[in-house]
């Protein structure tokens, strides 16, 4: 924009908020922003609108009724997300918001959102159904313990059995506990000490 045609004439509200619109959305075009919702407040017609903020400013959101409908969750305050979109100005109050198209969780919140997923699978596996379950005896007389064999774990779980139960039988079913193969030995050795 050639500055001396600004300069040399006085423009109406409604063109400066035009202008700062245009800028705004050539420049703010399909962005990611992360942040912690607050104020989420969804509307009757299906549009959510937030807030996203961190410990020194917020910034306005939307999410229209299209992108919210086919969102992976519904956002609540204090979850801290990831947001993709384009940063748009409404002229008639000359504010400016992000209009989200994608939204998801981000650090701890997508993990914990992990986290419940797999819970509520084996959930509906029954594996948390008491009637699936083998009573644990007051007082055990033989632990199996799927472990590496090296480590101080080992040792300490091994030095407070011998300390407070010294008639309880330990076997140890060895296994990595680190690394790829990792997750297929520990499933094998817990198949192993069930069987």
């Amino acid at each position: 924009m050639d500055e001396n045609i600004l300069a040399s004439h006085s423009l109406s509200v409604s063109e400066t908020n035009h202008l700062i619109r245009t800028l705004i959305k050539e420049s703010f075009y399909n962005i990611s922003i992360v942040g912690e919702v607050s104020t989420f407040r969804p509307s009757a017609n299906g549009h959510w609108y937030f807030k996203l903020k961190d410990e020194k400013s917020q910034l306005d959101a939307v999410m229209f009724r299209s992108a919210a409908a086919i969102a992976p969750f519904t956002p609540k305050d204090g979850d801290f997300v990831e947001v993709h979109g384009s940063i748009d100005v409404y002229e008639p109050r000359g504010s400016y918001q992000i209009v989200v198209q994608r939204i998801t969780l981000a650090g701890v919140g997508q993990l914990l959102a992990q986290i419940q997923k797999r819970k509520e699978y084996y959930q509906s596996l029954g594996w948390f159904e008491a009637e699936g379950k083998l009573p644990i005896p007051p007082y055990p007389t033989n632990i199996g313990i799927v472990t590496a064999t090296t480590g101080a774990a080992i040792r300490d779980m091994l030095d407070t059995t011998r300390r407070r139960a010294p008639s309880v039988d330990i076997t140890i079913y060895p296994t990595l506990v680190q690394g790829r193969e990792a997750a297929s030995q520990i499933a094998a050795a817990i198949a192993h000490a069930n069987a």
